[in-house]
């Protein structure tokens, strides 16, 4: 993960300077049948250089594993 692919540059461009480039999950995995659980943990912002994140987490995951994943746009990202 060197550089930044031009859907996360979309998505920065579209959010406040300070806005995180990756929103950290635990997973949950709720059994055969059902569906996993994501739980909010924390944030990630990409290095300037595109070298490396700083994440920032609010909880620990009980199974150990963090999933990191873009910023969905909001509802009022949408409408500029």
């Amino acid at each position: 993960m060197t550089t930044k692919n031009n859907t996360q540059a979309n998505t920065q461009a579209q959010q406040s300077p300070n806005a995180p480039d990756f929103i950290a999950y635990s997973v949950i995995d709720r059994g055969v049948g059902n569906k996993p659980f994501w739980r909010s943990i924390g944030s990630a912002w990409m290095h300037e250089d595109g070298n490396g994140l700083q994440v920032r987490l609010d909880a620990m995951p009980l199974e150990g594993t963090v999933t990191l994943r873009i910023p969905l746009p909001t509802e009022e990202d949408t409408r500029s």
